[in-house]
């Protein structure tokens, strides 16, 4: 008992002792300070709506579809991209095209409002001599018995309504041509034969002659056009011009005679003052091959003397003279689909001579 109050005396004596035990019951019996979690806050997202940018300039939801030229022909519809038969893919995007439409099987066909393709509201009908007439019976049009074809051979192709390639509202078949040609009637004058008197070789008394009824016979068919009847065979020129030529052909894949109808092509003349003769479709060179030197034309293959320059027509066998249609001609000049206007190769080629200075020789002593 004396040794513990000696030792608690002890340690009250000394006082950094006493301190430091009731600094560490206050760090022991004192609250632990609480962390409080830094928040971070999200960044914004931007939403990117999904759809397409349409040639109007106006945003189209996917699988819409849209006529972006007010042309009801050409369509364009906002879809999912595809990358191949298993695989779709997430992005869109704007696919356009025109809708095809067949050749009508009339001749005033008209196109409903909102819609692309032509209908015909009076039924099939065709052109006979200038006449609209109905299909599938025999009409008198000016003492010819006209027919329209039958509509179901109508060789009718489809196209692309391109405003391009578009004659108001007429169609073409781009295997055929023009369907129009289709739309004509065929036509025949009926042919009436005589009636014919049959006298029996016996004459009975009760026996009449018989008189056969007159026989209605059925010529090939003919080709009508604006500039006449014709047969099939023959030739002609429309309006007159001797490059535009057509020839009634029968068809006996239809067992109808058509017009057909083609302009003959025309090499550029290897002349600057080529012409035409009457009743002839392509020119000439009556003065023979020329060209044009500085205004004044030369003949070619020798050098003339120009404005004191040596001027040369280029050789005819160089000229890239390509052929071209006469529907385009320009008055006299012809033109090249390859090579551009003719005219430009039958510019001289001119050189201005050089004259070398006379040399003097020293003699050397």
């Amino acid at each position: 008992m004396v040794r513990v109050l000696f030792l608690l005396s002890a340690v009250l004596a000394v006082p950094g002792v006493l301190a430091m035990v009731q600094r560490q019951d206050a760090k022991s019996t004192s609250p632990r300070p609480t962390t409080t979690p830094m928040t971070t806050t999200p960044e914004p997202t931007t939403t990117t709506p999904s759809g397409c940018m349409g040639q109007d300039g106006q945003f189209h939801a996917p699988g819409s579809s849209y006529h972006p030229t007010g042309d009801k022909c050409y369509t364009c519809h906002c879809d999912f991209g595809f990358v191949n038969w298993f695989d779709w893919s997430s992005t869109v995007s704007e696919n356009c095209h025109y809708t095809d439409c067949a050749c009508p099987p009339c001749v005033d066909d008209v196109i409903p409002p909102d819609q692309c393709c032509p209908t015909c509201p009076n039924g099939h009908n065709c052109n006979a001599m200038g006449t609209v007439i109905p299909a599938g019976r025999d009409v008198q049009v000016n003492g010819y018995t006209c027919r329209c074809p039958d509509t179901s051979g109508f060789p009718f192709g489809r196209r692309k309504r391109s405003t391009v390639d578009r004659r108001g509202l007429r169609y073409f078949s781009p295997v055929f041509g023009d369907c129009t040609r289709f739309l004509e009637a065929t036509c025949y004058r009926p042919t009436t034969v005589p009636p014919t008197t049959t006298v029996p070789t016996t004459v009975p008394t009760t026996t009449t002659p018989t008189t056969t009824e007159p026989i209605t016979t059925i010529p090939p068919s003919i080709c009508v056009t604006d500039n006449g009847v014709y047969n099939p065979g023959q030739t002609w020129h429309p309006n007159g011009d001797p490059c535009h030529t057509c020839t009634c052909e029968f068809n006996s894949w239809q067992s109808t005679a058509q017009e057909m109808c083609y302009y003959a092509d025309c090499a550029c003349p290897s002349c600057v003052d080529e012409v035409i003769d009457p009743g002839q479709c392509c020119p000439r060179c009556p003065n023979g091959d020329n060209c044009n030197a500085m205004g004044t034309v030369i003949p070619a293959g020798r050098d003339v003397q120009v404005n004191g320059q040596t001027c040369r027509c280029p050789s005819t066998s160089d000229y890239p003279f390509g052929r071209r249609k006469r529907s385009v001609r320009r008055g006299l000049r012809y033109f090249s689909p390859i090579f551009g206007d003719c005219d430009q190769y039958l510019e001289a080629t001119c050189d201005r001579p050089t004259t070398v200075p006379s040399t003097t020789t020293v003699r050397q002593l």
